[in-house]
């Protein structure tokens, strides 16, 4: 699974010619991506149990390596039988 920014969104806030968001990414690129609807990564953001996010105004954001962070905190190891 690649974690990455769609270009062009509707979204940019830029400096020159870097976008200051490349490293995050909107919430429905983030549901596309971990194949999640929108609606539950609303419910992990209540619950306080999905990935760290930041707001600009009512925009939730996700930095691409605290997903990817969250992501390894959930990895578990097989259990032994």
């Amino acid at each position: 699974m690649s974690l990455t920014n769609s270009p062009g969104t509707d979204k940019t806030i830029s400096a020159g010619s870097e976008n200051v968001l490349s490293d995050y990414l909107e919430r429905e690129t983030l549901a596309r991506q971990l194949k999640k609807s929108v609606r539950t990564l609303e419910r992990w953001e209540q619950l306080r149990i999905g990935p760290p996010i930041t707001r600009l105004g009512k925009d939730p954001y996700y930095r691409i390596s605290s997903v990817r962070a969250w992501l390894q905190s959930r990895e578990k190891s097989p259990r032994k039988r």
